[in-house]
């Protein structure tokens, strides 16, 4: 199981709920704990294979990839 507290931290000192926050990284562990508080992720793919990242939202191979349709986390 990913250690959440790290995505929790975050959120607190940016003052936005986990419901409201996109999470980055490069491994499914962020997969894992952003899923755990219910927020968005994006993992960059980089020399990972796309297969081997599971479950995230969007997964780029650069963050030139990223396009404002790919953020959306949703109303309000």
């Amino acid at each position: 199981m990913a250690d959440v507290m790290p995505f929790e931290y975050a959120c607190t000192i940016m003052g936005r709920p986990p419901l409201r926050t996109i999470a980055f990284g490069n491994n499914n562990n962020v997969t894992d704990a952003s899923m755990q508080l219910g927020m968005k992720s994006i993992l960059l793919a980089g020399n990972t294979p796309r297969y081997e990242l599971k479950g995230a939202d969007t997964i780029v191979g650069s963050l030139s990839d990223l396009r404002i349709t790919n953020l959306k986390v949703g109303p309000g």
